[in-house]
């Protein structure tokens, strides 16, 4: 599918390189200088909709010691276990939503898949599995790049982004796995963006201080491992408008993001809400 065009309004707000969004859709708003926090991106139905306005952003660079806590997934609520290799999240629970990848645009950098292109699976999950959510490339050097999902996203790939809040005051948390490949730095800071973070919840302001989400970073392995991040540990990188409390009733997207100047090939893979 193709980038939603209100991708290039918000970066254009932040004055900064605005990213499109691969996979089905999604826009994103550049970031503060060389931030790892990314904002939410559009995704698409289960059919493979579109998704649409996010941003990424912040100072605070990916990686860093993680504030996550490691352990089995736990989760009961699968989110997308990427099995059904079909690029989208799982239609569930409410949820709808499509797999995008997006970056700051540099001219000659690359990233797999491509931004524009759909989203599909890698094969080769965790201990075994069939598939995985992948994305790999180099030579980002504005703030760098990422891949998630929205959690309610009916767009069509044309029309831009139809999402809207998800309500996730059921759960504590996500929990998941991962894995970095051969020669791939291995710090990367998973956001989650809700109404009051993310531009389309017309809360935040000005524009250049919305995109600064609750978050953790991470460091992971070259081998696959399990994540919890427990959503009363998540906070903002610090570079945007502080939000008091990280209200998970209104949750618009979950997005991995790496910084600037970095080798990436980072797989993730059944992700999962984690109960109270």
């Amino acid at each position: 599918m193709n980038a939603s065009s209100s991708a290039l309004t918000t970066a254009l707000l932040l004055g900064a390189a605005a990213l499109s969004a691969t996979g089905c859709f999604s826009e994103t708003a550049a970031p503060a200088d060389g931030g790892s926090s990314t904002g939410t991106g559009g995704a698409t139905g289960a059919t493979g909709g579109t998704g649409g306005t996010g941003g990424t952003g912040g100072a605070g660079g990916a990686g860093g010691d993680t504030t996550a806590d490691t352990g089995g997934p736990g989760g009961t609520d699968m989110i997308d276990d990427m099995e059904d290799n079909d690029g989208s999240i799982a239609s569930v629970s409410g949820r709808v939503g499509a797999w995008y990848t997006y970056n700051d645009l540099t001219a000659a950098a690359t990233q797999i898949p491509k931004q524009g292109d759909t989203f599909t699976m890698t094969a080769g999950g965790r201990d075994g599995t069939g598939y995985a959510a992948n994305t790999h490339g180099s030579g980002f050097t504005v703030w760098g790049a990422g891949y998630g999902f929205n959690f309610k996203d009916p767009g069509d790939g044309d029309g831009g982004s139809l999402k809207s809040t998800y309500d996730a005051s059921a759960y504590a948390g996500i929990t998941f796995w991962a894995k970095a490949g051969p020669g791939s730095d291995k710090g990367l800071r998973v956001n989650v963006s809700n109404k009051e973070t993310d531009p389309s919840g017309a809360v935040c302001a000005p524009a250049d201080k919305c995109n600064d989400h609750f978050g953790s970073p991470l460091t992971v392995t070259g081998d696959w491992a399990s994540y919890t991040l427990p959503f009363a540990k998540m906070a903002q990188s610090g570079w945007g408008q502080s939000v008091a409390k990280f209200d998970v009733s209104t949750l618009y997207a979950v997005q991995f993001q790496v910084g600037k100047n970095t080798t990436f090939d980072i797989s993730v893979d059944e992700i999962a809400f984690l109960p109270k």
